[in-house]
């Protein structure tokens, strides 16, 4: 039981870590590139629209080839 609730606080913690992560660069990468931002609520649970989510989806397919 120690060790599962140990995992779900490392879990909380390293998810707020990443957020913090992809809200930085996510806000210096939109404002050069001049789009709208998403709000750090966007990064820590993900994108309230469907096609935020499929056009994230094929940018990072398109920065990774």
């Amino acid at each position: 039981m120690g060790d599962f609730l140990l995992f779900e606080i490392g879990e909380y913690i390293f998810n707020f870590i990443g957020a913090c992560l992809r809200w930085l660069f996510g806000s210096i990468w939109r404002f050069i590139r001049s789009k709208p931002r998403f709000t750090f609520k966007e990064y820590l649970k993900g994108p309230k629209k469907l096609r935020n989510i499929m056009k994230s989806f094929l940018m990072a397919q398109l920065i990774h080839r």
